[in-house]
Order: C-alpha cells, then sequence, then structure tokens
C-alpha cells in the first residue's frame, strides 16, 4: 500500500522492533533511527505492555521517546525537540473476537517548553456486517508528537482521527483509509526565532503568512490486488489536502544584488529598478502542507521462498499524480522585503503533474528459531522534482533499512 506523502527530508533508517510473550503479559519493543543528506537525525523508541487479566480485560502502557535535529536549511536555523510519551490505559475484548476497544491516556513531555495531554483510542470490529465479512478500525487520538523539529518547538498539536475497512479475499485484499487531522498551534504567530536572521532587520509582523491557526490536513488511500499465476497485481490510489499552505518566506541572503544583476531577476518581468535585490529562500515551516495532492499507481510483487526465507519484493509504480503549488520570486527588492506582505502579491499557483513518487520493498522474513520470526526490509523511495526523472539527479530519495523481530515465550 502507498500512502501520498510528498516528503522534503530524505531518510535512510534501520529499525529494531522485539516483542516478547511472558504467560499473559506481552511485551512490544521498538527502535528507529533516521538520517538524510543534510543530514537530519531522528531516534524514535517505543515500549509497549499488554497484561492480560482474563479473556476480556487488559492492562496497558506505552512508553515512546522522540529526538528530532536537523542544520539549517533554507533559512530554517538548527533544530532540536525532544518528546518523551507516557500513556496508560485499559483493553476490552466488548465481544470476544469480533469487537475490541483500547484506551490509553497520558502526557508528552517537552523538555523546557510544556507538557501536553495525550491519548488515543483503539476500536477494531471483526467482520463487519453488510460489508460481505470486512475489518473496520478507528483509532482517535490527541498528541503533541509530531516528527517534525519546527512543528514541535511551534508547539503544535494534532488532534483527529483515522479510520480503515479492510477485506482480505482468496488470493488477495482491499482497503480504503480515510483521515482527518487538525493541527492547532498555541500560539497565533509562528516562532520566528527559528528562522535565521534577515540581513534587513526583523520579520515583518503584518506579514500574514507568519500568522498561525488550526489546519486541517485531510488524506485518504485505497489499494487492491489479486493473485495472478505466481505474482500480485494491483492497483493504489492517495489524496491529501491542507485547508492553509504553510510554505512561506523562511529567509534571504546576504547578498545584495548589483543594479544591473538586479534588472535580470525583477518580478514582473524588467522596468526600472529602484532598489538592488536578495535572493530568498522559502520553505514549509512549521510543517509541510499537501494541496490537492493526487497519486494512482499499479502495484506487482513476485513473492517466493528459498531455503527457509521467504523473499517478496514489490514495486508501486505511478500512473498518474498531480499537486497544486503555489511559488513566489526568488528575488525581491529592498521595498517589498520592508512590507514583506507585499511579496504575496508575486504569488502564482499552478498543477504539477507526474511527480508521484515510486516506492521499491524487499521484505526478507525468517524464523531463527521456531518461537520467533525475523524480517529484514529494504525500501527505496523516489520523489521527482520532474516528470518521471525519478533516478535523475533532479529528485528526492528516500533509503530505509528495517529489522524486525518478534519472539514469545
Amino acid at each position: 500500500m502507498m500512502k501520498l506523502r510528498f516528503i522534503f527530508l530524505l531518510f535512510t533508517g534501520l529499525t529494531l522492533v522485539v516483542t516478547q510473550s511472558y504467560g499473559l503479559t506481552d511485551i512490544n519493543f521498538r527502535t528507529s533511527y533516521s538520517r538524510d543528506f543534510l543530514p537530519t537525525e531522528i531516534y524514535d523508541t517505543e515500549l509497549k505492555i499488554n497484561h492480560q487479566f482474563n479473556y476480556r480485560f487488559s492492562l496497558l502502557g506505552t512508553l515512546q521517546y522522540l529526538k528530532y535535529t536537523q542544520p539549517e536549511h533554507k533559512g530554517v536555523a538548527d533544530l532540536d525537540a525532544n518528546v518523551l510519551s507516557v500513556l496508560g490505559g485499559i483493553g476490552m475484548n466488548v465481544i470476544p473476537g469480533i469487537f475490541c476497544v483500547d484506551a490509553q491516556l497520558g502526557a508528552d513531555v517537552i523538555p523546557g517548553s510544556r507538557t501536553i495531554p495525550s491519548g488515543v483510542i483503539d476500536l477494531n470490529y471483526r467482520s463487519v456486517p453488510f460489508t460481505a465479512g470486512s475489518d473496520l478500525s478507528l483509532s482517535l487520538y490527541h498528541t503533541g508528537r509530531i516528527v517534525r523539529a519546527d512543528a514541535i518547538l511551534n508547539e503544535i498539536t494534532n488532534s483527529g482521527f483515522t479510520a480503515t475497512i479492510q477485506k482480505i479475499f482468496n488470493g488477495g485484499a482491499a482497503a480504503f483509509s480515510y483521515g482527518q487531522h487538525y493541527l492547532v498551534p498555541e500560539e497565533s504567530m509562528v516562532d520566528t526565532t527559528h528562522l535565521s536572521e534577515r540581513p534587513r532587520g526583523i520579520w515583518n509582523p503584518y506579514d500574514t503568512q507568519l500568522k498561525l491557526e488550526t489546519n486541517l490536513l485531510q488524506n485518504a488511500s485505497a489499494y487492491i490486488y489479486k493473485k495472478v499465476g505466481g505474482l500480485y497485481l494491483g492497483y493504489s490510489f492517495a489524496w491529501e489536502h491542507s485547508n492553509h499552505d504553510r510554505y512561506m518566506l523562511t529567509g534571504e541572503s546576504d547578498t545584495l544584488y548589483t543594479q544591473e544583476q538586479s534588472s535580470q531577476h525583477r518580478p514582473g518581468g524588467g522596468g526600472p529598478v529602484v532598489q538592488a535585490l536578495r535572493k530568498q529562500s522559502y520553505s514549509y515551516y512549521p510543517y509541510e502542507t499537501p494541496l490537492h495532492e493526487i497519486a494512482h499507481n499499479i502495484i506487482i510483487s513476485v513473492p517466493f521462498s528459498v531455503s527457509g526465507f521467504h523473499i517478496t519484493p514489490k514495486v508501486e509504480f505511478p500512473l498518474y499524480s498531480s499537486r497544486r503549488y503555489n511559488s513566489y520570486p526568488e528575488y525581491l527588492d529592498g521595498f517589498n522585503l520592508e512590507h514583506s506582505e507585499n511579496y504575496l502579491k508575486y504569488q502564482s499557483s499552478y498543477t504539477q503533474r507526474f511527480t508521484a513518487p515510486m516506492n521499491f520493498d524487499v521484505e526478507v522474513k525468517f524464523s531463527p528459531w521456531s518461537t520467533a520470526e525475523m524480517v529484514v526490509e529494504y525500501n527505496y523511495f523516489s520523489f521527482p522534482y520532474k516528470s518521471w526523472g525519478y533516478f535523475s539527479d533532479q529528485r528526492y530519495y528516500l533509503n530505509t533499512v528495517r529489522f524486525l523481530i518478534n519472539t514469545f515465550f
């Protein structure tokens, strides 16, 4: 399954998961490390405990730690954010084997900043009536644990839900998922202390893009695949959209272009140059915002086994994709910078096509002993700047390596 996500951080990561069962107690441990070319580094660790009292009730506990660091990039300063999350609650089999509910409440602690109440409720219903025995899951949550240092430091909280319905049939499966995510700021303006100092002075507080408001992000995805001979063929669709765009001016160079150079870059195409220009930097701040992003993809997978190793290569290749994109002038003169809200009048919006991400994934699964299962996975993610440039220099790319182990005794 491919979910559409236009990611502008390129990670290479390693993930380790260990699960053990002690009688009626299950312990699950997961840790991961990610790094991109900047390099941005992400450490993400999670410990889960599930103690089963009887066939109906269980005690749940979750401990998480997230560390996110990134160097200065496009005017956004060096960032370092940490979140420690503690959750506890109960699980209940309302209808054993059919309907269960897990509920946990706790807090996200951001050292040196604040403590945010957090919680999650998961509902799972098997063999939903009127859907030919499909499985339905609904997750509701509230958290300050966002995998973006600038969002954490700007005190953004995320509340919402994701609903998924899935059907497994002979030789294949199909699913549909939809989610709404409300990003709510603590303050009404972005924290400009995390933006590089502008050569011309402070940020203009009247710039409308410095204002923060509640933003609704929506996403939907679907897939279906079926076994055909020795391979699996399928199709996937994904869509994402946010109500407000957070692509904004985040810095300017200290290079002052000459009158002659400036005339070549002046917004609007020429005309007399009153003041020399400075080159501008734009980025998503304090989080990324998709605008009507759509992708249609084909899925091809050829699983096979060799000496007890179960190997599953899979590729998801785009058929068609598009997104809306807001762009701004690369150069601005002193007047428009002193009145920085004026650069918005040079904004242009257009639809960018054929730029969907492509995924290649290979999973190797084996059992080192009778009560354990190990999984080694490699994933290649490519997102081109231009049409179909998946293996060119004009692309974003993502390499991820994961290692998981599940065992019990």
